[in-house]
């Protein structure tokens, strides 16, 4: 018996692969979980012009890069690379198909997305989450807190 056994982490999966305003934003949101818990680890998805910014994020443990012109062959690469953790949770705060598709793709116990996805999205998380009183009003921050609440 190791006498300073780790804590299990518990892992989290940000998909937000682009908008840059939106991704500053995701940014602060998962700096904000990090200093909260001690014990979470943070994956992002992003796609590969604005992966140097997550990745200047302290609070980012991992970043996948979605190239978003690579193709089938490409989406299945990450996919795969994605699939190799089992996270805890996976939220996806852009709402959009491909990213719904990455949610579902994704090994994860709880899947959530935004209330108000786009293309279908929805029909692959386990959990939506409403937007702020003041609905698409709302700034993004509002927004983003309120997918990880």
């Amino acid at each position: 018996m190791e006498p300073y056994a780790r804590a299990s982490m518990t892992e989290l999966l940000i998909i937000k692969p682009s908008s840059l305003g939106d991704i500053v934003h995701g940014l602060q949101v998962a700096t904000s979980l990090k200093a909260q818990r001690a014990d979470l680890r943070i994956s992002w998805i992003v796609r590969e012009m604005f992966a140097p910014i997550v990745r200047a994020c302290e609070a980012v443990d991992r970043v996948y890069v979605f190239n978003r012109k690579g193709g089938a062959k490409d989406f299945l690469k990450l996919m795969s690379e994605v699939r190799a953790t089992k996270f805890d949770y996976v939220f996806d705060m852009q709402g959009l198909l491909r990213t719904g598709l990455m949610t579902s793709r994704a090994k994860a116990k709880h899947k959530v997305g935004r209330s108000d996805a786009r293309e279908w999205a929805g029909m692959f998380y386990d959990e939506k989450i409403p937007l702020p009183p003041d609905g698409r009003r709302s700034h993004a921050m509002e927004i983003g807190r309120a997918s990880c609440m």
